[in-house]
C-alpha cells in the first residue's frame, strides 16, 4: 500500500537567523533538529511540504545561497549545504579554517557581510554584547579591524546591509538593538577635500571638535534617563582596490528609528525594485512588526530637502510583550508579503493587497500561515468521526488539526483549527470522549475535561471540516478566565 505525506505541523526555533526565504518564495526554517520547507507560493496552501534530517543539534541558522541551494547550521557546530534537484539532497563539503577573529571576551550576536561599492573588498560587520558595531575589511586575504560604530545603549542583536540599487546611492547598514532602537549608517566612497575649509565655516569642524561634542552628549545622556547619543563623526576606511592603490570610504550615522517598545530582534530589507522606496522590516519582543521607509520633507536649510524615516506600516498585537513577541522576520513574493515568527514557533503573514506609490495608501491584510508544537508531541487522538485530530505536547498546549476542502480542487489541505488548552504544566496525553469533548493529563497529576464552545462548532462547519446536529449547536458561545479566577467560565451570546 502506497503512503504519502498529507500534513506536517512544525514550529520554528527561537533564533532570529533560524529561517530564510528564497527569491522564489521557498521558506526553509529550523524546527528542532530538522530543516522544514514551506512553499509560500503554493496556491493549494499545503504548508510544510517536507522536513530534512541530518543535524544532531538544534538548527540555529538557515541561509539561501540561490533558489535551489541553502545552508543550515546547528548549535553543535555542524554546517550542511543542501541542494534541490527534483528532490532534496545533502552535499557535503570540506571547509578550511582560514582566520579566527578575536572578540576580546564579547559574545557575538549578529554579523553581516557585503562588498564595498565600486570595489571587490569584503566588509564584515559584527555586533555582540558590548553595544558597539565592529567593522572588519578584508585585505590580503585576511580581515583586519577597520572601525567601531558606537551609539547603541544595549546589545546589538541584528545587522543587515542594503546594497545601492543605482549609481550615487550609499551602502546602508541597519543595526537593531536591545535598547528598542534602530540605527542607519551610510557607507560611501570619500575623498579628502583638496583645500582646507575656513574655520569660520560650518564645514570646517574637525574630528577633534566633533569628538569633544559627542563626549559632552554622552555626559548628558548618562545623567538623564533615556538619553541617546547621536554621533556626528565621519569614520574613514582605507582599503586596497584591485589595482593595488588605496581607496577611502566614509561611514556616517544617518537616522535613528524609534517606535518599538522593547528590544529589536531582527531586520530585513525589502527586495529592491525600480518603483519601490527602500523599506526596512523590523521585529521586536513587543509583539510588533514595523515597516520603515524614508519620506521626503522640506528642510529649513539651503540644501532644500532631506529624507526622514517614518513608521510606514505596523502589524502584530497591541498591548506590549506577549509570549516573547516576534523572534524574526523576512520578505516573500518580491516584497509583497511580510512574514514573522514568534516565540512559540508559529508564523504570521501579511499581504499587500493594494500596492500604491504612496506608502500610507497601501492596504495590507493578514493571511494564513503555519505553526506547530514547540516541543515533543506526547499525545494524539482522532475524533470519533475521524474528521479532525487532537495533539498534546510538552509546550503545554493542545491543538486541533483538520482537513479543509480546497476551492476548485478535490484535495483537502490540513490546518491547525484551534488551540483549546494552554496549560501551566507539560501535557502528556489526550483522548476524545465524544466529538466535542476531550480529556487531557499533565505533570500536575490531574485529568481535565474540556468541552468545545459554540465558536469551534461554527468554525468547523464554516470551513467544511465537519457537520454537527442541532443539539450540538446549543452550547455557550465561548469561555474565558475571569479576573482572579483559575477556571474557565462559559460565555453566552449576551
Amino acid at each position: 500500500m502506497a503512503a504519502s505525506t498529507a500534513y506536517i505541523a512544525a514550529s520554528t526555533n527561537r533564533h532570529p537567523q533560524a529561517a530564510d526565504i528564497s527569491k522564489a518564495s521557498l521558506t526553509a526554517f529550523g524546527s528542532s533538529t530538522l530543516v522544514a520547507l514551506w512553499d509560500i507560493s503554493d496556491k493549494t496552501d499545503r504548508g510544510v511540504s517536507e522536513t530534512l534530517p541530518g543535524h544532531e543539534g538544534l538548527v540555529t541558522c538557515v541561509r539561501f545561497i540561490s533558489d535551489v541551494a541553502f545552508a543550515s547550521a546547528d548549535d553543535r557546530g555542524t554546517l550542511i549545504l543542501w541542494r534541490k534537484l527534483g528532490s532534496q539532497a545533502c552535499i557535503p563539503y570540506d571547509f578550511v579554517d582560514e582566520q579566527t577573529i578575536p572578540l576580546r571576551g564579547r559574545y557575538p550576536l549578529s554579523l553581516a557581510l557585503t562588498v564595498l561599492p565600486g570595489s571587490k573588498v569584503l566588509l564584515l560587520a559584527i555586533s555582540g554584547t558590548d553595544s558597539k558595531i565592529h567593522i572588519w575589511a578584508r585585505s590580503d586575504h585576511l580581515f583586519v579591524h577597520a572601525s567601531i560604530l558606537a551609539g547603541h545603549e544595549d546589545w546589538v542583536k541584528t545587522l543587515e546591509f542594503q546594497c545601492p540599487t543605482s549609481e550615487g546611492q550609499p551602502l546602508i547598514l541597519a543595526s537593531g538593538s536591545q535598547d528598542a532602537t534602530i540605527r542607519l549608517w551610510n557607507i560611501e566612497p570619500w575623498s579628502r577635500p583638496s583645500t582646507a575649509p575656513r574655520k569660520d565655516q560650518p564645514d570646517g569642524l574637525s574630528d577633534e571638535l566633533l569628538d569633544a561634542f559627542e563626549a559632552s552628549l554622552g555626559e548628558v545622556g548618562d545623567g538623564e534617563e533615556g538619553g541617546r547619543q547621536i554621533s556626528l563623526k565621519r569614520h574613514i576606511l582605507t582599503v586596497k582596490n584591485d589595482q593595488g592603490s588605496s581607496q577611502q570610504y566614509s561611514i556616517t550615522f544617518d537616522a535613528l528609528l524609534v517606535g518599538h517598545e522593547a528590544g529589536v530582534t531582527s531586520l530585513a530589507w525589502q527586495p529592491p525594485s525600480t518603483e519601490s522606496v527602500p523599506t526596512l522590516l523590523s521585529t521586536s519582543t513587543d509583539s510588533s512588526v514595523i515597516l520603515w521607509s524614508p519620506s521626503a520633507v522640506v528642510a529649513p536649510t539651503k540644501e532644500g530637502s532631506t529624507s526622514i524615516w517614518i513608521n510606514r506600516q505596523r502589524f502584530g498585537d497591541i498591548g506590549g510583550q506577549r509570549l516573547g513577541g516576534f523572534v524574526g522576520g523576512a520578505w516573500a513574493k518580491d516584497g509583497n508579503e511580510a512574514l514573522a515568527w514568534g516565540w512559540s514557533g508559529g508564523w504570521r503573514r501579511w499581504t499587500c493587497t493594494s500596492p500604491a506609490k504612496v506608502a500610507h495608501e497601501e492596504v495590507w491584510t493578514e493571511s494564513g500561515a503555519i505553526g506547530g508544537h514547540n516541543g515533543p508531541v506526547k499525545g494524539l487522538d482522532w475524533s470519533p468521526t475521524g474528521r479532525y485530530i487532537l495533539s498534546a505536547g510538552l509546550d503545554q498546549t493542545t491543538r486541533i488539526h483538520g482537513a479543509v476542502p480546497s476551492l476548485g480542487t478535490d484535495d483537502d489541505t490540513w490546518h491547525e483549527l484551534s488551540r483549546p488548552q494552554m496549560h501551566g504544566y507539560d501535557l502528556l496525553d489526550v483522548a476524545f470522549i465524544d466529538p466535542l469533548r476531550f480529556v487531557s493529563i499533565a505533570d500536575e497529576k490531574v485529568a481535565r475535561v474540556f468541552e468545545a464552545p459554540g465558536n469551534f462548532v461554527d468554525l468547523a462547519e464554516e470551513l467544511g471540516v465537519s457537520k454537527f446536529t442541532e443539539s450540538e449547536h446549543n452550547r455557550p458561545l465561548g469561555a474565558n478566565v475571569p479576573p482572579l479566577g483559575l477556571s474557565n467560565k462559559a460565555m453566552d451570546d449576551g
